[in-house]
């Protein structure tokens, strides 16, 4: 049985302790954290993009504040080398040439497709650690490849995430992961937290989650977009965030995927309009 260390209540109370450490935003260091997003929506192109900023200090996105750059690592379980290297590519071009030197220094990419992996498994927790060990940020795409339980059972998502907690723990790394929404959130274009797909206790037992989610056609008609540019914008929501504000910004599919900042204000009122919202208001 593990034994565990008191904290020092005194000095906690006394001493002013050191600012969080955050990856970006309110990501703090050495924490679980989630991306849920539906397929197709440019989660695994957003997560290379993260993978760049934080390694490189140079953010394409304009919502992922990074102060302390480092060493990174992307375990992709879903793409092969050759998806890879056309989103590399196109990352490349949006990016100046200082910062994707700064990329290629710190970070560190390794596909496991065709891999049966499960993290509940010690031996699979050490093949996290050992490449963890000395990086700010892993991230992992997606979950669902990377255990083999249940996703809908709530125990079996609970030891998943303390999988991954006891990574963090031991090498100080920030643990991102990818992973889908439910069918029902996906029908209503949710950007809550219980929009992940499977049991509860994966958005519970995690301190940090963001959504992804392509523009409805609600908002569309109400930020004047035509209905067939929508699919090319995408809200990013920060749903969950136990250490700062939430967070939500709209992006932009650019060439080769990538999402770039955007301002998608809403539709001015027409006077004629508010003139006869206020008629009927009599």
């Amino acid at each position: 049985m593990e034994t565990f260390k008191p904290m020092d209540i005194r000095k906690a109370v006394s001493v002013k302790p050191l600012p969080l450490d955050f990856v970006f935003g309110s990501l703090k260091a050495g924490s679980i954290a989630g991306i849920v997003a539906p397929g197709a929506t440019g989660k695994s192109i957003f997560a290379l993009q993260i993978l760049s900023a934080v390694s490189s200090g140079y953010d394409t996105t304009g919502v992922l504040k990074t102060k302390n750059i480092g060493k990174c690592i992307y375990i992709s379980g879903e793409d092969t080398p050759d998806v890879l290297n056309q989103r590399l590519y196109a990352l490349a071009q949006n990016q100046p040439e200082h910062a994707t030197e700064l990329f290629i220094e710190n970070a560190q990419i390794i596909p496991t497709s065709g891999s049966v992996i499960n993290i509940l498994d010690s031996s699979w927790q050490d093949f996290l650690i050992s490449h963890a060990t000395g990086c700010r940020l892993m991230i992992i795409d997606t979950l669902r490849r990377f255990f083999t339980g249940d996703e809908n059972d709530s125990g079996v998502m609970t030891r998943v995430v303390q999988a991954l907690e006891h990574v963090a723990v031991q090498t100080g790394c920030a643990i991102l992961f990818l992973h889908h929404t439910s069918k029902a959130a996906l029908t209503a274009g949710s950007g809550e937290q219980g929009a992940s797909r499977g049991s509860s206790a994966i958005t519970d037992n995690i301190r940090w989650q963001a959504n992804l989610a392509v523009m409805s056609e609600p908002e569309a008609e109400k930020r004047g977009v035509a209905n067939e540019d929508r699919k090319s914008f995408v809200k990013f929501t920060v749903s969950k965030s136990n250490y700062g504000a939430p967070i939500e910004a709209w992006l932009r599919r650019s060439e080769g995927g990538i999402l770039t900042p955007a301002v998608v204000p809403e539709k001015a009122t027409k006077k004629s309009d508010r003139k006869e919202n206020r008629d009927v208001g009599c």
